[in-house]
C-alpha cells in the first residue's frame, strides 16, 4: 500500500471521530493533518478497518507516480459505476469512497512531472459522460502541480478501509477488466502493483497532444455542442470577438485551431479551406468588439462553474449553482460569499467577483424554469432529475408496503396511490393532478416510510420538501419549495382553519403559483407540487361536503406500541422494508417499477372515496355532522310525530353544539338547502321550546314537553331518501342493520314507508 500510494512525505491526514452523513450523502468526520509521513503502523490499522489515512499524490520535489479522478456522485449507482471503466481504455483501479461516491486510481511505473499528470487525467476525464465530468475532481490540482512551503498539495483518502471503498474493478496491462476477486488485499494491491502501471512515456505523450488552449491573455469560449467544424470556429471568433481581441491576434489564433486533430476531434477530417476561414472571420467581427478585462477566460470559467446572474421579473439576483436548493443572493452577498477570491492587478487586489461581473462572458439566466433534464432555454433549470438510476428488479416489497401497509388491502386504493405515485415520478415538472393525499393513523402505523424512506432516496431532500407550518407555502416566504415534487405536510396542519382550507383547495388545484421571498423577486411558474398530508390526529384535513381534491387513508397501527413485545413485533415486520430502501438496489428499483406503470390521468383528477375522508367531512362541517347523526339514527329530533320535518330552530341548536357556533341560522338553513336538494320547505315543523316539569298530589314527579308547533322548517321526504342524500356527501351507508325496528304512530296519517322513527324527549 505504501508503495502503491507514495505521496508526499511532510505530512498526512486521519479521520477521527464519528462519522455523519449531510442532506447531499456526504459521509463527515473530524479530519486532522499531522506533520509526518504515514507509517507501517497507521496503514496496516487503516487497512483492518481502524482510523481512515490518507495522502497528497505529489511528492515534496513535485513529481508523483499515482492520480486521481474523484467522481463527487454520493451513492452513485452499481451500473454507473461499472459503465465508467469502459469510457476509460487505460490501466487503472476504482475505489468505493466513504460516500459512495469512486476514486479512479492512474498508478504510473516511475516518477514524473505533476503537471503531466494532471493533464494526463484532464484527457481522461474528457472520456467521461459530460454529467460525470461536472462531478469529477482532479487530484493533483492544478494550482498544486508545483510544491512549495506555501502551496502544498492536497490529500487524498487511501482505499480499503476495511470493508469500506473497496475495489470495484481494475484495468490491468493485457486491457482486461477484472473485478476483486478472493486473493485477500495482498493479492489485489500486488495485482495493481505489478500489473496495473501506465507508462510514463504513454503519459507523457497524451500529456504533451493536448493543445494550449487560451495561450493569451484573454482566452475565449470553446462550445460544448457545435454542430461542425465552421460552426466551432465562428463561435470561438466571436468569443474573442466580445471580449476584445486584437484582429491579427484573433486571425492567427483560428488559423491555429483549425485543422489540429488534438485540438477538436472534429478536425479529423482535416481543416476547413482558408475560404471558410476568411468568411467566418468577416462574420465574427461583424460584431461589436468588446473591451479586454482583466480577467481570462479561464478564471471567469472557474467562476462560472459555481455562480451565474440571473434575472428574475427584472430584478438581478445571484444564483449558487453547487447549493443543494435553488438559492440567490443580492450583489452584497455575492461578494461576502466570495470576498476571500481575489485578483491582483499590478499593486492592487480587486474581488473577483467585481470583476467577473464586468466580463462579458460572465454567466447569466434570463429566469427559472421547472423543466425536463434536457431543457437548453436561457433560464436556470431547477429540475436536475432523480437521486438514483432506476434499476430493473422485483418490487414486490414496495407494492405490498402500499396494498397492506398504507391502504390496509384495499386494492382499488393501492391502485389508485401507486398511479398518483407513478405520475409524480413520470412527469416531475408537469403541474400536478389537482388532488392531494392525507395520511392518518397512530404513530409507527408507516405514514412517513412513504416520503422519508421511498421518495426522499428517489427525489433526492431538493424535491421533497418537509412542511410543518401552513405559511411556508402561502407566504411571502415561500419561494424555497419551488420545483420541489412533493410537500410532506407532517401532524397535518389544514384540519383547522378553514381560512388555510380555502388557500390549500386553491394549492392543490392551480396549475400555477407565485412564490415569494422577502427582498427578493417574484415568481409566477407551473405547480408542480403534490401534497402528501399526514397526522396522528382524529381529523386529518378540512374537507367540504362536495370535495373532489382529497384521498383521505386511515393507516392501521396493528402493534402496541407501549409493551416491548409490541415494539419488537414491529421492529421483526418493518425490517424487510427498511432493509429493502436501505440497499444500493431497493430505491433504483421503485424507480423502474412507476416509470413503467400505467397511469390514467383522468382518475387522478378526483381524489378516491374512503370511509376515511367520509369521516373527515363530518368532522370538517358542523351541519353535515348533524346530518348524518340524523342518518345514524333514523330519528328527526323534536318530531315526535314521525314525519321527517326539521325545524330550522333545531337545526340551529343541533348545529352550534357541534361546533358552528359563528354561523347564523340563515347561513346555516341555506347549508342545509344546499347539501340536501330533494327537500322541501315545511311550516308543520315543531321545535321544543322547553320542558315543563311538576309534581302531583301523590308526590310524583312528571315531565311534559312544551313544543312550538308550525314553524319554518325542512320536509326531507322518507328516511331512505334522506339517508341516500347524506350518503352522497358522506359516502357512507346507513341503515343497514335497521331491519326489526318499530315506528311509533303519527298524527299525520302518513304510512310508515316514510321510515322515520319518533323522537321521545328526555326523561325527567
Amino acid at each position: 500500500m505504501l508503495r502503491l500510494f507514495d505521496g508526499y512525505e511532510k505530512r498526512h491526514i486521519e479521520l477521527h471521530g464519528q462519522t455523519t452523513t449531510d442532506k447531499k450523502g456526504k459521509v463527515n468526520g473530524k479530519p486532522i493533518t499531522v506533520d509526518n509521513a504515514l507509517s507501517v503502523d497507521l496503514v496496516a490499522r487503516h487497512i483492518d478497518g481502524g482510523m481512515p489515512v490518507g495522502v497528497a499524490p505529489v511528492k515534496a520535489d513535485s513529481t508523483c507516480s499515482w492520480g486521481v479522478l474523484d467522481v463527487d456522485w454520493y451513492d452513485m449507482p452499481e451500473d454507473d459505476v461499472m459503465a465508467l471503466r469502459e469510457r476509460l481504455r487505460t490501466r487503472c483501479a476504482a475505489f468505493r469512497t466513504k460516500s459512495r461516491g469512486v476514486h479512479i486510481v492512474v498508478f504510473v511505473d516511475e516518477p514524473i512531472p505533476a503537471k503531466q499528470m494532471y493533464q494526463y487525467l484532464v484527457a481522461l476525464r474528457k472520456r467521461l459522460p459530460k454529467a460525470v465530468q461536472a462531478k469529477t475532481e482532479i487530484f493533483p490540482k492544478e494550482t498544486q502541480t508545483v510544491v512549495t512551503p506555501d502551496n502544498e498539495p492536497t490529500a487524498v483518502w487511501l482505499p480499503i478501509n476495511g470493508q469500506l471503498r473497496e475495489c470495484v474493478w481494475l484495468i490491468d496491462d493485457e486491457q482486461c477488466i477484472m473485478p476483486a476477486d478472493e486473493s485477500g488485499v495482498l493479492g489485489l494491491l500486488s495485482h495493481i502493483d505489478q500489473r496495473c502501471r501506465v507508462s510514463a512515456q504513454v503519459v507523457s505523450e497524451i500529456a504533451n497532444a493536448t493543445p494550449t488552449l487560451d495561450a493569451s491573455d484573454i482566452g475565449y469560449r470553446i462550445p460544448d455542442d457545435p454542430k461542425g467544424r465552421n460552426d466551432l470556429l465562428l463561435r470561438i471568433a466571436m468569443s474573442m470577438q466580445s471580449r476584445g481581441w486584437p484582429d491579427t491576434e484573433m486571425d492567427a489564433e483560428i488559423r491555429r485551431l483549425n485543422g489540429d486533430a488534438n485540438f477538436h476531434d472534429l478536425f479529423v477530417d482535416g481543416p476547413l479551406p482558408e475560404a471558410e476561414i476568411a468568411n467566418l472571420l468577416k462574420s465574427a467581427k461583424r460584431r461589436e468588439k468588446g473591451t479586454p478585462t482583466s480577467l481570462h477566460y479561464r478564471m471567469v470559467e472557474k467562476f462560472n462553474r459555481r455562480w451565474s446572474k440571473i434575472t428574475i421579473n427584472g430584478v438581478v439576483e445571484y444564483i449558487d449553482k453547487s447549493a443543494p436548493e435553488f438559492t440567490t443572493f443580492k450583489k452584497e452577498a455575492l461578494f461576502d460569499e466570495t470576498s476571500d477570491q481575489v485578483v491582483r492587478l499590478g499593486k492592487s487586489v480587486l474581488p473577483l467577483a467585481h470583476l467577473w461581473l464586468r466580463d462579458p462572458d460572465h454567466a447569466r439566466f434570463a429566469g427559472v424554469v421547472c423543466e425536463p433534464v434536457d431543457y437548453d432555454g436561457p433560464a436556470y433549470n431547477v429540475w436536475r432529475g432523480f437521486a438514483v438510476a432506476p434499476k430493473d428488479g422485483d418490487a414486490s416489497v414496495f407494492e405490498r408496503y402500499i396494498l397492506e401497509v398504507l391502504c390496509s388491502g384495499d386494492k382499488g386504493l393501492a391502485h389508485w396511490v401507486t398511479m398518483w405515485l407513478a405520475h409524480a415520478v413520470q412527469h416531475p415538472t408537469e403541474p400536478s393532478p389537482p388532488t392531494a393525499i392525507a395520511l392518518r393513523g397512530r404513530q409507527g402505523g408507516g405514514k412517513s416510510f412513504l416520503q422519508e424512506r421511498i421518495l426522499t432516496p428517489i427525489f433526492g431532500e431538493r424535491y421533497v420538501k418537509k412542511v410543518q407550518e401552513s405559511e411556508r407555502l402561502f407566504s411571502q416566504f415561500n419561494r424555497s419549495i419551488f420545483g420541489a415534487t412533493f410537500i410532506a405536510c407532517e401532524e397535518s396542519i389544514f384540519h383547522g382553519s378553514k381560512q388555510t382550507a380555502a388557500k390549500l383547495k386553491s394549492f392543490i388545484s392551480s396549475p400555477s403559483w407565485t412564490y415569494e421571498e422577502k427582498f427578493k423577486a417574484t415568481i409566477q411558474a407551473k405547480n408542480v407540487h403534490r401534497i402528501i398530508a399526514t397526522t396522528n390526529e382524529q381529523q386529518a384535513v378540512h374537507v367540504d361536503f362536495d370535495d373532489r381534491r382529497w384521498t383521505v387513508i386511515e393507516v392501521s397501527q396493528p402493534f402496541d406500541m407501549t409493551t416491548a413485545d409490541g415494539q419488537q413485533a414491529a421492529y421483526d415486520y418493518w425490517e424487510p422494508y427498511h432493509t429493502f430502501m436501505r440497499s444500493d438496489d431497493g430505491p433504483g428499483i421503485v424507480l423502474r417499477y412507476l416509470l413503467d406503470y400505467p397511469v390514467d390521468t383522468r382518475a387522478l383528477t378526483y381524489g378516491h372515496g374512503t370511509d376515511a375522508k367520509a369521516s373527515d367531512k363530518v368532522a370538517s362541517d358542523p351541519v353535515v355532522a348533524v346530518l348524518h347523526e340524523i342518518a345514524v339514527n333514523g330519528i328527526c329530533p323534536h318530531d315526535t310525530k314521525a314525519s321527517g320535518i326539521l325545524s330550522n330552530k333545531t337545526l340551529t341548536d343541533l348545529v352550534h353544539k357541534a361546533g358552528g357556533r359563528s354561523m347564523s341560522p340563515e347561513e346555516i338553513a341555506l347549508r342545509a338547502t344546499a347539501l340536501l336538494p330533494q327537500a322541501e320547505k315545511s311550516r308543520k315543523a315543531q321545535y321544543l321550546e322547553r320542558l315543563h316539569s311538576y309534581t302531583d298530589s301523590d308526590g310524583r314527579a312528571s315531565v311534559t314537553p312544551l313544543m312550538e308547533t308550525r314553524q319554518r322548517g325542512f320536509d326531507m321526504g322518507t328516511l331512505a331518501e334522506f339517508r341516500a342524500a347524506v350518503s352522497r356527501i358522506t359516502l357512507r351507508a346507513y341503515g343497514e342493520d335497521d331491519d326489526g325496528v318499530s315506528y311509533e304512530p303519527n298524527d299525520f296519517g302518513l304510512e310508515h314507508t316514510r321510515g322515520w322513527s319518533a323522537w321521545q324527549p328526555p326523561d325527567a
